[in-house]
């Protein structure tokens, strides 16, 4: 379900350029996103929740790296669009531990998946990649799908490539 959901936002939001911008794809999904320096010090990646109109919020830690900032928005726009907290819930925080494969809440695995989906899509992923996988490709794919080598290097594990 989260790979179909993102595929969903990205063909009604993504305006087929790389790097996809989690940004842009929140704003026209209907979210606010706020760089937030509280959350460093609540040791948080990100938060969603809603605010007192019912609007749905994305909050990111500022101080972290910017691909992390980018899959975090990812992540966060995933609790939004899988609807894994409803208005009146308030507040879905996700802990810096929350992106480490160790972590398995349902919940955030679902978010981390739809998130690598939402960033390096399968079909462009495949694409791309297409003549083979080494280190220094995974290093090119990590820059042009502006994420993390690690990132990069678990999604092409997922799918089966590396």
């Amino acid at each position: 379900m989260p790979t179909e959901v993102a595929s969903m936002v990205l063909n009604r939001y993504w305006d087929g350029q790389l790097p996809i911008d989690p940004i842009q794809l929140a704003v026209r999904a209907g979210a606010t996103v706020i760089g937030d320096p509280e959350l460093e010090r609540e040791g948080l990646s990100g938060a969603f929740q809603f605010d007192d109109s019912g609007r749905p919020v994305i909050r990111f830690n500022p101080y972290e790296q910017p691909t992390r900032q980018r899959f975090t928005i990812a992540h966060e726009l995933g609790h939004m669009m899988m609807n894994h907290i409803i208005p009146g819930e308030r507040v879905l925080r996700d802990p810096k531990m929350a992106y480490t494969s160790g972590y398995e809440q349902p919940r955030e695995m679902q978010a981390n998946q739809f998130a690598a989906q939402l960033l390096m899509p399968e079909a462009v992923v495949r694409s791309v990649a297409r003549y083979g996988v080494d280190s220094r490709t995974i290093s090119d794919m990590a820059r042009g799908f502006n994420v993390s080598e690690v990132a990069m290097g678990y999604r092409l594990k997922n799918l089966g490539m590396y």
